[in-house]
């Protein structure tokens, strides 16, 4: 009895461990892309303003 509590805790540990990467994966995606996005709009911004110096 008790081994198979233990077993049915361990996959539950499992599926949120599991869950929690790939929720931390997506973030770390999201959030490099959104620093990508503000590097190139940055960029955008810089170029003008050396034409008009």
């Amino acid at each position: 009895m008790r081994a198979s509590l233990l077993e049915a805790l361990m996959k539950v540990k499992l599926e949120n461990d599991r869950k929690k990467f790939y929720e931390n994966q997506k973030i770390g995606v999201m959030s490099s892309t959104f620093l990508g996005g503000l590097h190139s709009l940055q960029t955008l911004l810089e170029v003008p303003q050396a034409g008009f110096l």
